[in-house]
């Protein structure tokens, strides 16, 4: 922003996630991508892994043309989920507590069990909608270092995830994604997997 600042004096704010905005509404009408079947937005040629960011500012600019839904007759990502979250229709929604996402990450009261019971080995999220989206064979993994996991993160299996301590947790997550689901509820993250692999 202070580079801007150099060309142009205004006034705004950076955002990557860090506040109340319609990210990815602002991205599609801003003709970046389109929102797909699975709710993400998804840049044609490069799929929908990526971060978002914007600049909120004062200055007016011209604006593009917002792009299309191009998933076609595509549905895998709605029958993929593995608690049918997505609903289909004229635009596909969003069941957020029926998302595995969203009860592993946002809630922060217990897991239903019949969300809990279809985790699989989660812990933390699901992106199955992601993964088999066929535009997302075009996805590039980062080069950036900042967002390699270390190898202490890596090597995490279910006895470690297990006998985790707050220092572990501290530690292993310090700077990430991870943080926002906090101790405790990984824990309770990990326990319906235990309460899962011993129903099984």
């Amino acid at each position: 922003f202070s580079y801007i600042n150099t060309l142009i004096p205004i006034e705004g704010r950076i955002f990557c996630d860090t506040a109340p905005v319609m990210e990815r509404y602002w991205a599609q009408q801003a003709g970046i991508g389109f929102i797909g079947k699975n709710t993400q937005l998804i840049i044609p040629g490069k799929g929908s892994f990526f971060f978002l960011g914007e600049i909120i500012s004062s200055l007016e600019l011209p604006w593009d043309t917002p792009m299309q839904n191009r998933c076609g007759h595509c549905n895998s990502c709605i029958e993929h989920c593995p608690t049918q979250a997505l609903i289909p229709g004229d635009f596909t929604t969003l069941d957020s507590n029926r998302c595995i996402s969203y009860q592993t990450i946002e809630n922060r009261s217990d897991i239903p069990f019949e969300i809990g019971s279809k985790m699989n080995n989660r812990v933390y999220g699901c992106d199955t909608c992601q993964k088999v989206c066929p535009w997302n064979r075009f996805s590039i993994p980062t080069t950036i270092p900042e967002f390699e996991p270390s190898s202490e993160f890596l090597s995490l299996d279910q006895e470690k995830l297990e006998h985790l301590t707050h220092e572990d947790y501290n530690r292993i997550f310090k700077k990430s994604a991870v943080k926002r689901v906090k101790y405790e509820g990984l824990l309770r993250n990990i326990n319906m997997l235990r309460k899962n692999k011993s129903e099984s």
